[in-house]
């Protein structure tokens, strides 16, 4: 089953860093932003790759733009489609400067990462959380709730983005469970609810849609954000198993096609109609008209 995660969960996670960092200077794992000021919901128009959505964009401060790009595997071709979403930002955003930084989750090692065509040279600033370790970062947000410390912005973000580090000792599902845990230990109300929101839309993006369900039943989905995340996974899980079942009813309706084809090219051949004749009344090609006239 495929594994693609529904756009509003996608949003939920824009949204809400949009709120949970808006109007502050954060340094995302070494790279200083500018104050965000506005999310911003992109659909590439005029760009001829199967996936035309960028992650996330943000307008900052200093009217340039940030592209966030999540990713769980290295695919070289990653590259030449980032610099495509970043030339046509620029185009369709009155031509604003695009910084694109792209967030690899573990498993990924710190390699070149540049395409350099002589007079063009493209190259985004690029996060390896592989080098991060996430079962000790963890650790730290655990005690630091146990030890009623407050979070601070350095700490939003390694929660957000724990589930992309390294870890040695805990399955995706179980991590994500204490991640949302410790969101949950948050004292302020809206910092609290935006850091969960936001914490499942970017666990979105790690887990398939079949241990989102996991994660939903084990938390037991009490609050309304819960229970619109569990009813919104539900539905993305529906829509890919008819996805599946439909695909299993096309190949059915087209067995049965080609098999009244066959059976009405078997009685023409009975009456001596050319295979020519055949194969422009049933569609057929004539190779396989041939065959039949063989088996006779």
């Amino acid at each position: 089953m495929a594994t693609n995660i529904p756009y509003n969960i996608n949003d939920l996670s824009q949204k809400g860093i949009m709120n949970l960092f808006q109007d502050k200077e954060i340094s995302l794992f070494g790279f200083k932003v500018p104050r965000i000021v506005e999310s911003l919901n992109v659909e590439l128009q005029d760009i001829k790759i199967k996936e035309r959505r960028t992650d996330l964009v943000f307008l900052l401060e200093d009217n340039s733009l940030l592209h966030l790009e999540f990713q769980t595997d290295y695919d070289q071709h990653d590259l030449t489609r980032f610099m495509m979403y970043d030339l046509l930002l620029h185009e369709q955003h009155k031509q604003r400067k695009v910084t694109t930084v792209v967030i690899y989750a573990a498993g990924v090692r710190r390699r070149e990462f540049v395409l350099d065509f002589n007079t063009l040279v493209y190259r985004p600033y690029v996060i390896f959380l592989d080098e991060m370790d996430g079962d000790i970062i963890l650790k730290g947000l655990e005690e630091k709730f146990l030890n009623k410390r407050p979070f601070n912005d350095e700490d939003i973000l390694n929660l957000l983005f724990n589930c992309f580090m390294k870890s040695d000792i805990l399955e995706p599902v179980d991590r994500a469970i204490r991640l949302i845990k410790v969101a949950n230990t948050i004292n302020e109300t809206k910092v609290r609810e935006m850091a969960k929101a936001t914490t499942l839309g970017v666990i979105g993006k790690f887990l398939s849609p079949e241990q989102m369900l996991k994660l939903s039943e084990v938390l037991k989905m009490v609050d309304p954000l819960e229970a619109m995340m569990k009813i919104e996974i539900e539905k993305e899980v529906a829509k890919e198993v008819a996805k599946e079942v439909a695909k299993e009813v096309s190949k059915e309706v087209a067995r049965e096609v080609a098999k009244e084809k066959i059976e009405t090219a078997k009685k023409l051949l009975e009456e001596n109609m050319s295979i020519e004749s055949i194969s422009r009344v049933t569609e057929l090609n004539l190779e396989t008209i041939k065959d039949l006239q063989l088996q006779g």
